[in-house]
């Protein structure tokens, strides 16, 4: 079911009076549910497989026999996913129509997600088909569109979007786990997060909770990194109960994986009515990525260094980049976090209309050139290592046109 609402309350007879600068305005409301059960095939059934086994029996005698086995695990209580959507908007115009735009925020709870939930070993199988409990999105996005100039000469058209969405999970699987006191009495009990998928409730699904690294280990602080199995170079995590172990317990909310924020610019001049000149900007920002090549722990950095980045040495003893051939704190396992925040010009484009006149001794009745230049420049905050979206090295591509009528 869906159902949608709107208000063009510049109709009113009680708004005529804002008609010298308010020229449209309507306030918009929609309510809709929607479902989705977008698995792959069978998922919720089990499956055989089959295959050749060795087993020795008591005298020590190898056999070699045909088995069949389940490799995945049924969920006969899958269901569909289950999404309602609210979303209020205005949308406007002022100033005889120089500045538009709409905003509109927005709430989605989706009830049942369909996802991999990771299982204990112990049970035969990794992992099972699930529907998890409860999840929130909440969001808000402005758009505007100006006509800041626009004359006989010159004109100058803008445009920008802005957005941002916050996640939360509300509720899992309904286990329960003790709530204790400093004493170790239990004087509750709450909602079990699950660990193996890094899902907390009252969190984002995409949160990062991991280690945090706490610099380097320098020179004069051999004794201390030893307690630790490791030596000046590697990287130092921090130890948040000071009980000389790594464990969950030590884990931290070390920020998101997807932007925080995203806004789009667009511009576009023109000049005598001949020159167009237009450029787009557009921004990811306050999420992370992992890049896990700065631990040089990987691969034989002693013969090859697969990617020019910096690694400590004595003589240049960084703060956030390992040694080569680093070592981890104790054999846990980690990733390295930086900021992934950019902004990126993403196209400039340039174009000349001949004009007619100069066209009246030839067989060209129209005549335009163009240049365009995508991937015109990249500024990331702190991320070093190619693209931050595809952690490649984008292409800048550059393309000249003519177009003409004969």
């Amino acid at each position: 079911p869906a159902v949608a609402l709107g208000w063009v309350f510049t109709s009113e007879k009680f708004m005529e009076a804002s008609g010298s600068w308010l020229n449209y305005g309507k306030l918009r409301f929609s309510w809709g549910q929607n479902g989705n059960r977008d698995i792959g095939q069978y998922d919720a059934l089990a499956s055989l497989n089959s295959g050749l086994h060795p087993y020795i029996d008591q005298n020590g005698n190898v056999y070699v026999t045909s088995q069949i086995y389940i490799n995945r695990m049924p969920n006969n209580t899958l269901k569909w996913e289950r999404t309602a959507s609210y979303n209020i908007g205005i949308d406007f115009s002022v100033c005889g129509d120089r500045l538009s735009g709409s905003m509109e925020t927005y709430m989605a709870e989706t009830n049942d997600l369909l996802v991999n939930r990771s299982l204990p070993s112990i049970l035969g199988y990794d992992n099972v088909k699930a529907n998890l409990g409860t999840l929130t999105n909440r969001g808000f996005e402005l758009t505007l569109n100006a006509n800041v100039i626009e004359n006989r000469n010159f004109s100058w058209n803008s445009s920008g979007t802005f957005s941002f969405n916050r996640r939360k999970i509300k509720h899992l699987y309904g286990d329960k786990e003790e709530i204790k006191d400093a004493d170790g009495n239990v004087i509750g009990y709450k909602e079990a997060d699950d660990l193996a998928n890094k899902w907390f409730i009252g969190h984002d699904t995409d949160q990062i909770w991991d280690y945090e690294r706490d610099g380097v280990w320098q020179l004069g602080e051999e004794e201390e990194a030893a307690k630790w199995n490791q030596a000046p170079g590697d990287f130092r995590l921090e130890d948040v109960n000071d009980d000389g172990l790594l464990t969950d317990e030590d884990k931290q909310f070390l920020g998101y994986k997807t932007p925080r924020f995203s806004w789009t610019l667009s511009n576009t001049f023109t000049l005598f009515n001949d020159f167009e000149f237009s450029f787009v900007l557009y921004s990811l920002w306050g999420h992370k990525g992992s890049y896990n090549l700065a631990k040089h722990a990987d691969h034989i950095e002693d013969r090859c260094n697969s990617r020019d980045i910096p690694y400590w040495t004595p003589e240049n003893q960084l703060d956030d980049f390992a040694r080569l051939r680093s070592a981890p704190a104790k054999g846990v396992n980690y990733s390295v976090w930086f900021d992934k925040s950019y902004i990126r010009l993403e196209n400039i484009a340039l174009g000349y209309k001949v004009p007619a006149k100069f066209l009246k001794k030839t067989p060209i009745s129209n005549l335009k050139l163009t240049l365009n230049v995508k991937n015109a420049a990249m500024w990331a905050k702190d991320w070093k290592f190619g693209d931050p979206e595809d952690g490649m090295r984008s292409q800048r591509i550059f393309t000249f046109g003519l177009n003409m009528t004969l």
